[in-house]
């Protein structure tokens, strides 16, 4: 009977884990490329998306090579990141051009394991 009971409240911790709130980190770094060359001064964002808002974790922007480093921490029960880029490709034309990029679960690492690598925007 004890052993029952011991499993039940086990088992029952693991189903309610997603459910509990705790401290989740989510971070992006790379080079970003406009048409083959650093984009310089891009400005970009890292979002949290939640059910009903969209929350700031973090602003950045690239430097004179094109190199990026955002990171951001939330309280949530499950974070869905997206990194939102804001940059001006073609300089002919004085729209600014924002892309998104959704930042899977899998692909969230610590700093010294993996990077974004290079992300490239074409017009």
């Amino acid at each position: 009977m004890r052993v029952l009971i011991f499993s039940f409240v086990l088992s029952s911790c693991y189903c309610l884990n997603w459910m509990i709130p705790r401290w989740q980190t989510a971070g992006a770094r790379g080079f970003l490329l406009c048409n083959g060359k650093p984009a310089a001064r891009a400005f970009m964002l890292l979002c949290q998306k939640g059910f009903f808002s969209i929350k700031c974790l973090d602003v950045a922007a690239a430097d004179k090579n094109g190199f990026f480093k955002i990171s951001g921490t939330i309280f949530e029960k499950s974070m869905n990141p997206q990194l939102r880029i804001y940059s001006c490709c073609n300089r002919w034309t004085q729209s600014e051009n924002k892309g998104g990029l959704h930042i899977h679960s899998t692909k969230v690492y610590t700093w010294n394991k993996k990077s974004m690598g290079i992300l490239e925007r074409r017009n």
